[in-house]
């Protein structure tokens, strides 16, 4: 198992493999055209041997794979780790025990090598470090956390191994790159074989050494600048101090004296610069916690200062923090409120399916609504709360904001008016229909014209007060009514609807497919008894009036839509259309109710309702019985 990609890390691992085989093909074409600077980067050092340069473009190839999502082509990872370990084991061996017959840099580059007057073997420090780095490529997909330990170590071992050799070459210690005094190890492969270790040591940073190395924190990049000085520093400082003894500047004692102190006065001044780094970044945090401070302690003056409550919830409803506005509306106070759940504290059993929902709500914009809750004392009050999520920077929900007020007098009067106009309308209906009654009892044959006329008025009259009263009292019952949702063939809906105005009169009606809706049939049907009604009616003064009905999808949403070529309005006169008993056509039949009754419905649906002036004429009505989705 891989570990999760890391885009900056795998972009490092393509870098090491891009250079391993750049520097790999670099030698072969060398040995292959006899140019020895390809080779051997200098006049008089060891060359890299071909079958060298050979596994390290299968290294290359390994660690540029390393983070493929390919699967096939991740199948011959293991493969070329195997072989790069068998590659090392077997050179290493043979200088303890000599075969020739199982190199292969013996028998397929001897001639080409001893013509060059170059060593005809692969250096034994070449193979253990080939050794070490495959069997850390066998242990790098383990997400065992003692393996990738293991790997870090045996890593180590190999670069200090790589780095000595080029150590040696600085001071010419043959030693440090002559193992045993065979075949010493090609500066150009030691300094290969640092950049491979750096590579595999990435290829894992979850534990130790590797972990701290990749740190976006302070020690990581301390240890990230401090590490390439350590390692490049020392060398170039011993060099010249050996370089000038060697032509006899100075004595070998004052050498030492004057590398000591040279040495002290980089690492002090390093060590300066970043401390003044450290410094500049902590007074920056400091002052960045002041602003943060002093803005906080604004913005609990603000929201302590609000007449509105002001209350934070987590993901599961726990109060967070609440103003002291909201603690007297609720009557506990902030000790009893935080840390507690709103939803056991304050919910009714009968609204904290819907509170939860709410809370739960995808919908990331502000949502108002309107909601019952008990107080300390035990009484029922009204509020209208306002909902909004607080998200962090992944636009992950990571609570909610609520802001209350107390509305429950404002409640009972309308409540005490519906009662009053229900009841009205209820009691007056009832000597409304008596009149009309009374009104076709009398024999008009008895009558004048006149008599007839004013008989006629006064039967037309009570006939829409009755129906204004009728429409009033259904008015009245839309609030408390409770919705019977239900899967609605809305087409076959419109069209029994429509049939009767397609057969009666010159209206043409165009119905375009529409869509099924969740709701209340008999709500439902209203809204579009209304609105066909409506458009027929402001369409009829047309010579040739058409009404089209259909739908639109947009997003997740349906828009449903009714067009007339009727009178149409005003921009400013659609601020108010759907305020009741408002009419701005004198000239046709109606009382006000008609629009009014459909916004409320569909409201209670979750939608919105809106209408819009047509370019030519007439007006185009919009809405949606679904709540309104995160943009």
């Amino acid at each position: 198992m891989k570990p999760a990609l890391n885009i900056k890390r795998s972009k490092y691992l393509l870098l090491v493999g891009i250079c391993l085989l750049f520097i790999s093909v670099l030698v072969l074409i060398g040995w292959q055209f006899n140019i020895p600077t390809l080779y051997s980067l200098l006049p008089g050092i060891t060359p890299m041997n071909p079958m060298t340069a050979m596994c390290f473009i299968f290294s290359s190839i390994w660690v540029y794979t390393y983070y493929s999502e390919n699967q096939e082509i991740r199948k011959i990872l293991p493969g070329i780790a195997l072989a790069v370990t068998l590659f090392g084991l077997i050179h290493f061996v043979t200088y303890i025990y000599p075969i020739p017959a199982i190199r292969l840099d013996y028998f397929l580059y001897k001639e080409k090598i001893i013509r060059n007057h170059a060593p005809s073997l692969v250096a034994p420090n070449t193979a253990l470090g080939f050794m070490l780095c495959g069997i850390t490529m066998l242990l790098s997909p383990s997400s065992d956390k003692r393996a990738q330990i293991t790997k870090q170590v045996i890593l180590i071992l190999s670069f200090l191994l790589s780095y000595m050799s080029v150590v040696g070459y600085i001071f010419n210690v043959q030693p440090a790159y002559r193992m045993g005094g065979f075949t010493p190890m090609a500066l150009i492969t030691s300094v290969s074989f640092i950049i491979l270790t750096i590579g595999i040591m990435f290829t894992d940073t979850r534990y130790a050494f590797a972990r701290l190395l990749s740190s976006p924190l302070s020690g990581g990049r301390m240890i990230r600048a401090v590490i390439p000085f350590l390692l490049i520093f020392p060398p170039i400082m011993g060099y010249l101090r050996l370089l000038g003894e060697r032509k006899g500047l100075y004595p070998s004692e004052f050498g030492v004296e004057l590398n000591t102190l040279l040495f002290i006065l980089v690492i002090l001044s390093f060590v300066s610069i970043y401390a003044a780094l450290l410094n500049k970044k902590q007074l920056l945090t400091i002052r960045s916690n002041n602003t943060l401070e002093v803005n906080e302690k604004k913005f609990r003056t603000l929201i302590y200062a609000l007449n509105e409550g002001i209350v934070n919830l987590d993901i599961y409803g726990s109060i967070r923090f609440c103003n002291p506005a909201f603690c007297s509306i609720t009557g506990f106070d902030e000790r009893e409120l935080t840390g507690g759940n709103i939803i056991d504290m304050l919910v009714p059993n009968t609204g904290k399916e819907d509170f939860i929902e709410r809370l739960k709500n995808e919908n990331k914009n502000e949502e108002s609504y309107r909601i019952e809750i008990v107080r300390k004392a035990g009484q029922l009050v009204w509020l209208d709360v306002k909902i909004r999520q607080l998200l962090d920077i992944d636009n992950t929900a990571q609570g909610v904001l609520l802001s209350i007020n107390d509305v429950t007098e404002d409640v009972l009067k309308i409540e005490d008016l519906k009662a009053f106009t229900s009841s009205a309308a209820h009691d007056l209906n009832a000597p409304m229909s008596r009149i009309i009654a009374l009104t076709e009892l009398i024999d008009n044959g008895n009558l004048d014209e006149e008599q007839k006329e004013l008989l006629g008025i006064i039967t037309d009259t009570a006939r829409n007060m009755s129906t204004m009263l009728r429409d009033l009292l259904q008015f009245s019952k839309l609030g408390a009514a409770q919705l019977d949702k239900t899967l609605i063939d809305v087409d076959t809906l419109v069209e029994e609807i429509c049939s009767a105005y397609k057969t009666n009169g010159n209206c043409k009606i165009n119905v375009h497919a529409l869509p099924p809706a969740n709701g209340d049939i008999g709500a439902i049907k209203q809204v579009y008894t209304n609105l066909v009604s409506n458009a027929v009616k402001y369409s009829s003064h047309n010579a040739h009036p058409i009404v089209e009905i259909g739908a639109d999808t947009i997003g997740k949403r349906v828009f449903y839509y009714f067009k007339d070529n009727g009178v149409g309005l005003k921009e400013e006169q659609l601020k108010t259309l759907f305020t009741p008993f408002k009419r701005f056509h004198q000239q046709f039949e109606g009382n006000g109710l008609g629009l009014a009754m459909v916004k409320r419905i569909v409201e209670k649906h979750g939608g919105t309702i809106y209408a819009k002036p047509n370019n030519d004429a007439g007006l185009t009505f919009y809405f949606t019985l679904t709540p309104e989705l995160n943009n």
